[in-house]
C-alpha cells in the first residue's frame, strides 16, 4: 500500500488554498433561436447492445458508464457495489466485486475512473483508491481519507469535487499533491450555493481518450471546469450564458430549505421555462456535445460547439427519424464517436412499441434485427445501450 501524508490530505486549506479561477469568456447561447430537429442532422448510425442478460452479470441498479479505448463497456452498480466489464457486443467478461476491508478490498464504489490502462476506483467507506489494470489484476491503493463524491488521479496528483461544502472555503474543486501533500483550490462558488447537495450523478470526471484535458460539469451552474490532464492545473472554464432563462443565484437558497422549498425551486424553473444548469456536457476530438433542459421538460436543446467555441448546431425536442424509438432523456456517457443512452428493457420495449413513424432509410440503425435476436432477454431484467454514432460535421 502506498504511504502518503495524511495530515497533509485532510484540510489544510488555510495553508495553501488559492483562488485560481479564470476570467473567462461567456459563451451565449439564445435558446429562442433553437428549431425543432431531427436526429439525423448530427447522427449517422444507431447501434444497440444488451447488456446483462447472463445470470453473472444482472445489472440491479447501473450507476455510471464509461468506455475503453477498445470499446469495452465499464458499468458501476450503485446497488452491488460492483463493477461490471462487458466486451463491445454487450456479452459479459469479468466484475470487481465487493471483498472486505482489507488489503486489496473494497466494500463500495463511490467512484470509479479509466486512465490509461487502468481502473481507478474510489471507496469513500474505507477511505482508500484502489488501482487494477484492464483484466481486473490488482496493481496498488493508498488510502484516501477526505471523502469526495467524485474524483480524477493521474501522476502524482489527486481532484475532488468538493459538492458545494463550506469546509473548503467555499471552492468548487480541490487539487492535492500526492508528494507533498499541498492543495489548491479552484472555481469559487457563490454562498447561495454553500451546502445545497451531495451530488452523485452518472457524470464524473470526464476526459475524451483523444484528448489532453478532463472536464467536469458543475451541477446547478452554467459552467464547465476544463483541466489539464497531466498536471491537474484548470486550464480553462466554459461559462455559459442563456441570457432571459438564466436562473438567479438567489433561488438556489430554496435547495437547503427541505422538500417544500425545493418544491418551490422546481416550480419557478418550470412557470418561467428556466435553465437551472448545463444536463449534459460531453467533449469529443472535434466538437463538443451540450444538452440544455429548459424549464422542467419544456423543452430539451441539443448544442454542438467546436473547440473554439463557436456553435456549429443548434436543435431543440429532436425527433429519432433514423428508427423511430424516441428515448427523450440526456445521455448517460459517450464513447470517441457517439453518444451513449441506457434503459432498461422494460421501457425500451414500451418506447419500440410505440415508436415514431419513419422518413428515413431504418438501415441506419441495427433496431429490427436487435430486437428480433434478443426477443426474450428483453422480456426479463437486462438493459439497453444506444449508441448515436456522429456525424463529421465540422
Amino acid at each position: 500500500m502506498k504511504i502518503i501524508p495524511l495530515f497533509a490530505l485532510i484540510l489544510t486549506l488555510s495553508c495553501s488554498s488559492k483562488n485560481n479561477s479564470l476570467n473567462s469568456e461567456k459563451i451565449y447561447v439564445s435558446l429562442d433561436k433553437s428549431q425543432v430537429g431531427y436526429i439525423s442532422e448530427f447522427v449517422n448510425e444507431i447501434e444497440y447492445v444488451i447488456l446483462g442478460y447472463e445470470s453473472s452479470s444482472y445489472l440491479s441498479f447501473p450507476k455510471k458508464i464509461k468506455f475503453d479505448q477498445n470499446q469495452n463497456i465499464y458499468v458501476s452498480d450503485d446497488v452491488l457495489h460492483s463493477l461490471f466489464i462487458f466486451h463491445p457486443d454487450g456479452k459479459f467478461n469479468f466484475s470487481l466485486k465487493p471483498s472486505g476491508r482489507g488489503p486489496r478490498e473494497f466494500v463500495n464504489i463511490s467512484d470509479f475512473n479509466l486512465i490509461e490502462d487502468n481502473i481507478m476506483i474510489l471507496d469513500n467507506a474505507i477511505g482508500k483508491i484502489i488501482k487494477f489494470d484492464l483484466s481486473g489484476n490488482f496493481i496498488e491503493e493508498f488510502r484516501f481519507r477526505d471523502k469526495s463524491t467524485h474524483f480524477f488521479q493521474k501522476n502524482d496528483y489527486l481532484l475532488k469535487f468538493t459538492s458545494y461544502r463550506s469546509e473548503y472555503e467555499n471552492f468548487n474543486f480541490m487539487r492535492y499533491n500526492l508528494l507533498d501533500g499541498k492543495n489548491s483550490g479552484y472555481v469559487p462558488f457563490p454562498i447561495e450555493k454553500e451546502s445545497i447537495g451531495n451530488f452523485d450523478l452518472h457524470y464524473s470526471f470526464i476526459n475524451n481518450l483523444k484528448d489532453k484535458s478532463v472536464y467536469y460539469n458543475i451541477p446547478y451552474s452554467y459552467e464547465v471546469a476544463e483541466f489539464d490532464i497531466e498536471s491537474g492545473d484548470l486550464q480553462d472554464l466554459l461559462v455559459f450564458d442563456f441570457d432571459k432563462y438564466n436562473l438567479s443565484t438567489s433561488y438556489y437558497e430554496l435547495l437547503k430549505g427541505g422538500r417544500v422549498e425545493s418544491e418551490k425551486f422546481n416550480s419557478e424553473v418550470s412557470e418561467k421555462k428556466l435553465v437551472s444548469e448545463v444536463a449534459t456536457f460531453l467533449p469529443f476530438e472535434k466538437l463538443n456535445y451540450i444538452s440544455v433542459v429548459q424549464g422542467e421538460n419544456f423543452s430539451r436543446h441539443t448544442i454542438l460547439m467546436d473547440k473554439e467555441k463557436n456553435i456549429i448546431f443548434q436543435r431543440k425536442d429532436l425527433s429519432n427519424d433514423l428508427d423511430g424509438v424516441n428515448l427523450n432523456r440526456n445521455p448517460w456517457s459517450f464513447t470517441d464517436d457517439a453518444i451513449v443512452y441506457l434503459d432498461h428493457a422494460s421501457g425500451f420495449l414500451d418506447k419500440y412499441k410505440n415508436r415514431n413513424e419513419l422518413k428515413n432509410d431504418p438501415t441506419k440503425s441495427n433496431l429490427e434485427e436487435f430486437v428480433s435476436k434478443y426477443d426474450i432477454e428483453l422480456k426479463d431484467d437486462s438493459w439497453v445501450l444506444a449508441k448515436y454514432k456522429l456525424k463529421d460535421i465540422n
